[in-house]
């Protein structure tokens, strides 16, 4: 096994968690079969993964599905909180004036 700088991958895709999901994304890549794409001289996939992200050879895009998906959960949490509120008591509706 390697060892790497984490603060180095951590700056290279742009934090921790970013680096979670791209090393967990990748590691399925190679678990299926895809070839690395830089040669490396451990067995350890992580390893592999680690020095492709920092030679530049992979990086996580964001898929604008995923985006979506959370602009409309927010708008169904509002509805739900909108009539939540209606429900109780304490909800008095803005007058037209």
């Amino acid at each position: 096994m390697e060892r790497f700088d984490m603060e180095e991958l951590y700056q290279k895709v742009g934090g921790i968690f970013r680096l979670t999901v791209l090393v967990q994304k990748r590691l399925k890549q190679l678990n299926s079969g895809a070839r690395p794409l830089v040669k490396a001289e451990s067995k350890n996939l992580k390893d592999t993964v680690y020095k492709e992200i920092l030679e530049g050879k992979i990086q996580l895009v964001a898929d604008e599905s995923d985006v979506v998906e959370v602009q409309e959960r927010k708008a169904t949490d509002a509805v739900k909180d909108m009539f939540s509120k209606a429900k109780s008591n304490n909800f008095k509706l803005p007058s037209l004036k």
